[in-house]
């Protein structure tokens, strides 16, 4: 049989070679039991385009073993195509931790508004990595009303991930950052300076919480 190497740039060749019959080829081996064709199958699916062969992956995922579908997800994230995300979202309910995980992140680049309420529900999450990556993918996450979907969680939130999301508004710099800090931390305190628009802030106030303790809060105006 033929060494490892000259095996995977054989496989790495007739992928870019015959593009039509690339989705099956990876996906045969996203299943197999080889861990180095697996990952580069992963990496080819990242490399590749074409929404047909998106939606070829996507279909696939769930029919795939645990490690090959955590495979696909990354390949799938660093595809970057949108057409995959019901599929990836469809993971995150996965019982298998690192499909679940795999699939968290995926929502980082794939995702969009109506995955903040998943997300957010995975910041309480009691397996730390989960809850991490959550986070990271609620602060990545790029498109139209995002930052208006977290917000809206905010109020209703638990303390803890209230604080969260609060943080992640304002490492989105999300215009809600600084109102629903000020609202929070001004419950049961009091707003000693009320939000202004200054010559160095778009917004900048202060307030003592109901703890004695003072804060500011501003946000800054672009460099």
């Amino acid at each position: 049989s033929w060494p490892t190497h000259a095996r995977m740039g054989a496989f790495r060749g007739l992928a870019y070679a015959q593009p039509k019959r690339a989705p099956k080829r990876l996906i045969d081996a996203l299943g197999g039991d080889e861990p180095l064709f697996r990952d580069m199958a992963a990496q080819l699916v990242a490399e590749t385009s074409g929404t047909g062969a998106t939606m070829a992956y996507a279909n696939a995922l769930s029919s795939l073993p645990a490690e090959g579908q955590a495979a696909l997800l990354r390949g799938l994230a660093g595809r970057g195509d949108a057409a995959a995300r019901p599929a990836v979202a469809r993971a995150v309910s996965s019982p298998d931790k690192q499909v679940k995980l795999a699939a968290v992140k995926a929502l980082g680049v794939l995702g969009g508004k109506a995955d903040v309420a998943i997300l957010t529900e995975l910041l309480a999450s009691g397996d730390a990595g989960i809850a991490d990556a959550a986070k990271a993918s609620l602060v990545a996450m790029q498109g139209e009303g995002i930052d208006p979907a977290i917000a809206a969680i905010v109020p209703s939130a638990a303390p803890a991930v209230r604080a969260q999301l609060l943080e992640l508004l304002a490492n989105r710099r999300a215009e809600q950052a600084v109102p629903l800090s000020v609202k929070a931390l001004g419950d049961g305190g009091q707003v000693t300076m009320p939000l202004t628009e200054t010559f160095f802030a778009n917004a900048f106030g202060m307030l003592v919480d109901r703890f004695g303790v003072g804060w500011m809060v501003i946000a800054p105006k672009p460099m």
